[in-house]
């Protein structure tokens, strides 16, 4: 459905003649489901750098990046691991793939942007901010880059971990307000899958009895399911990363745990403190899952 849901200016940021905001566009999918909580292409987070050292108005300079929701739970859990603070964090996004620019002084060139964050001990604001938004070329086989602009804004450690530490309190109450939703629209295509399941077997069970006396060939069976007591559900093992900390329901508690590109929203009757211990410094996990009613389940630690 493509919905905008949030859009709103989070923990800006004021330092002499420069300005830093900061803006979560998070964006429904376009389907319900555990890994389709978020249109991953469409919602980002905006870091918007403005610098007045030159006047207002066409004597300001601007430059912005739109961080992928991927891209700021990888940068909050460098923050969280302390990688962060030993190596220099480089993101970039190519327009290239939009085609040239048509018209203008880069016409017939390329645009791409990037970010980085590095941090350096030595200064009272150790967390620097690069944006740098640049033009390039491509002459046969090689890349040549023309020209481009930069400009940087210099953070605390206690600002630069409170911006992300904002922007990851709206991703999670945005969550659970949508899951919420989404379990429901969940419900609803259930039922109506069942429905149409119950009539396609009505209708066999029809074809069936009108041809009961034509002999029938041997049925063959392919087993899948891994237990063998049929009143237990099909057990799945599974490897993957929380990408969110645990969040209290009425009689349990939900967590996003990415297996691959996607992240499933997985209910836990009780947590063990292994995987607390896993959520919190996002170390790989396996775990065995079930589904009922349309939910994936925690089962059991592998």
């Amino acid at each position: 459905m493509n919905e905008k849901f949030y859009s709103q200016e989070v923990n800006p940021f004021q330092n002499g003649t420069k300005t830093l905001a900061i803006t979560p566009n998070f964006v429904y999918g376009d389907e319900y489901g555990f890994n389709k909580i978020f249109d991953k292409k469409e919602s980002k987070i905006k870091l918007d750098l403005n610098n007045f050292k030159n006047g207002k108005g066409e004597n300001a300079t601007h430059h912005y990046y739109n961080l992928t929701i991927d891209q700021f739970l990888n940068l909050r859990i460098s923050l969280l691991n302390g990688s962060i603070y030993r190596k220099k964090i480089s993101l970039y996004a190519d327009y290239g793939v939009f085609g040239t620019i048509k018209s203008g002084e880069h016409e017939g060139e390329y645009k791409y942007r990037s970010l980085s964050v590095e941090y350096n001990e030595k200064l009272n604001n150790p967390f620097k901010i690069t944006f740098v938004e640049g033009y390039y070329k491509i002459n046969g086989d090689k890349r040549e880059n023309t020209t481009s602009t930069t400009d940087n804004v210099m953070l605390t450690e206690e600002k630069f971990i409170s911006i992300i530490e904002d922007i990851y309190a709206v991703y999670l109450v945005e969550i659970k307000d949508v899951s919420l939703n989404i379990r429901e629209e969940s419900k609803k295509k259930f039922k109506e899958q069942l429905e149409d399941a119950k009539k396609k077997a009505e209708r066999k069970k029809a074809e069936t009895s009108n041809t009961v006396n034509k002999p029938q060939e041997p049925a063959t069976v392919k087993k899948e399911t891994v237990q063998t007591n049929n009143n237990q559900p099909e057990i799945h093992l599974v490897e993957g990363i929380f990408v969110s900390d645990f969040q209290a329901l009425e009689n349990a508690e939900v967590a996003l745990f990415r297996i691959g590109e996607n992240d499933y929203q997985v209910y836990f009757q009780t947590v063990p403190e292994q995987l607390r211990t896993a959520a919190e410094i996002r170390s790989s996990v396996k775990i065995n899952l079930y589904e009922y009613n349309g939910n994936l389940i925690f089962h059991s630690l592998y």
